[in-house]
C-alpha cells in the first residue's frame, strides 16, 4: 500500500488530515446539492480552488438528472468505506 502523505493548508477541524477534512466538506457539500426525493442538482459550471473548501466565485446548478444521481451515490459509497476505515463513520441528519 503506498504511503499517504498529508499537507496543512489551515484547516477548520484538526482532529483530521487535511484531505478527510476536505472529503467531508465535498460529501456535505454533495448532501446540500440532494433533494427531498433523492434526486441531485447538476454542476453546470463549479467555482476551483485548492483546497476545494476554500472557493470563492459561484458556481451553477442545474435540474436534476440521473447522471448527476448516480455519480453522487457512488461518491457517498465511496465516502462510507473511507469514513468506516478512518473510525469516522457518524450519521448524518438533514433537516
Amino acid at each position: 500500500m503506498p504511503e499517504l502523505h498529508f499537507w496543512c493548508y489551515g484547516n477548520f477541524n484538526q482532529l483530521y488530515p487535511d484531505i478527510l477534512d476536505e472529503a467531508i466538506w465535498g460529501v456535505d457539500h454533495l448532501l446540500r446539492m440532494q433533494l427531498s426525493d433523492g434526486a441531485v442538482l447538476s454542476i453546470v459550471g463549479e467555482s476551483h480552488s485548492s483546497p476545494p473548501s476554500s472557493a470563492m466565485e459561484p458556481s451553477y446548478y442545474g435540474p436534476p438528472s440521473t447522471s448527476a444521481t448516480l455519480n453522487t451515490a457512488a461518491a457517498f459509497a465511496l465516502a462510507s468505506g473511507v469514513y468506516k476505515s478512518q473510525g469516522l463513520f457518524r450519521s448524518i441528519r438533514r433537516a
